[in-house]
């Protein structure tokens, strides 16, 4: 057990920037608070994230054809709670423990669908 945690808490580091999905208005939210607590802190203890190739899949699975999306680009490195990358759904994703702090969000993107394709644009202010 310790081994795989080791392995896991390797794997961190090889997530150089991860990303996270949310709607403009959970955004605008964040931005009035000053850092961004969603749903799931609450329910289930951290935030869900994806690397950059879990992305797409994620956005299809949870997010298909949902309008008004928003990926932000997160430094894991300025993160002020602990990142895990954990097993989940025949993968492994990282976790965070507590409030996303805005200051690590690197960039922002807007998400839109052309059938099912996912479009990513930067979001101009």
């Amino acid at each position: 057990m310790l081994q795989q945690q080791r392995l896991l808490q390797k794997k961190i580091k090889n997530h150089n920037l991860i990303f996270h999905i949310l709607s403009q208005s959970d955004y605008d939210l964040a931005l009035a608070r000053g850092f961004y607590r969603p749903e799931s802190l609450e329910k289930e203890g951290f935030i869900h994230f994806s690397s950059e190739d879990q992305v797409e899949k994620t956005a299809k699975r949870f997010y298909l054809n949902q309008k008004n999306l928003l990926l932000l680009k997160v430094d894991p490195s300025q993160l002020k709670h602990k990142l895990i990358v954990e097993p989940a759904d025949g993968d492994e994703f990282p976790h965070l423990y507590g409030d996303l702090n805005l200051d690590a969000i690197t960039e922002v993107f807007t998400l839109n669908w052309d059938q099912d394709q996912l479009i990513r644009n930067n979001k101009s202010s």
